[in-house]
């Protein structure tokens, strides 16, 4: 017996009719995953944020305008509806609302939307260090809750 006999392994391959389902099958699962993914990345989120600028003096001399857009993404309308926003360390960023009395987020019905605003300063009171702040956003419609996390900068 030479180096290069023709035996083989012993492994057979399937023929051409499986290899090709098989390789169906693969495109089919590849192009539901694509398509799922599709419409999870165009579905309407809960909450959602911007912010006009990311970075803030620590004098507390400029502000940074929030945005928050709450949606009502179930097929009910919401009754209860509440917004927490929070610094982690508390007092070393101030957070206003800029929306009147008049504005209620109550209630919400079933694809509808609110959208809020809010003026974060740094509180030079608190003698902050410059680097990154975390904030939360919480939301609570009847018994759901949303929560989203973000960073703003804090420079000298």
């Amino acid at each position: 017996m030479g180096i290069y006999d023709n035996s083989g392994l012993g492994i057979k391959l399937p023929s051409k009719g499986i290899l090709y389902a098989i390789i169906a099958i693969l495109a089919i699962l590849f192009l539901w995953y694509v398509v799922n993914s599709a419409i999870n990345f165009f579905k309407p989120q809960a909450l959602q944020f911007s912010l006009s600028q990311n970075e803030l003096q620590a004098s507390g001399e400029d502000t940074s305008t929030l945005t928050v857009l709450l949606t009502n993404v179930s097929e009910e309308t919401k009754k209860n509806v509440s917004i927490e926003i929070t610094a982690s360390i508390p007092g070393t960023i101030l957070i206003n609302s800029k929306n009147t009395l008049y504005e209620a987020i109550n209630p919400i019905a079933k694809q509808e939307s609110r959208q809020l605003e809010y003026l974060l300063r740094a509180n030079p009171a608190s003698e902050m260090l410059p680097g990154n702040y975390t904030l939360n956003i919480k939301v609570k419609m009847d018994k759901e809750e949303y929560t989203k996390e973000f960073s703003v900068k804090v420079v000298k």
